[in-house]
């Protein structure tokens, strides 16, 4: 096991992708149904009707790092 650096792109002329953050707290109380919030799920099917495929990444594994309430948008924390 080992920690490589990526010094360069693969490919050097490739664009970077642009990036949005969104707060989750926005759409508290919007009749959520999914863990995707409103304009990812819009992304996601404007890609499907033009028949071009989707990939989902999730850089994240292991635990979850905070449990945050569906109702109100509170984050718990551990007291320790």
């Amino acid at each position: 096991y080992q920690h490589l650096r990526l010094t360069q792109r693969a490919n050097p002329l490739a664009t970077i992708p642009e990036v949005q953050v969104i707060d989750f707290r926005d759409y508290i109380g919007q009749n959520e149904t999914s863990n995707f919030t409103p304009p990812l799920l819009e992304a996601i099917q404007d890609r499907l009707d033009k028949k071009e495929q989707v990939v989902l990444m999730l850089n994240r594994r292991g635990y979850s790092s905070f449990v945050m309430c569906r109702e109100c948008g509170t984050v718990d924390s551990c007291p320790n």
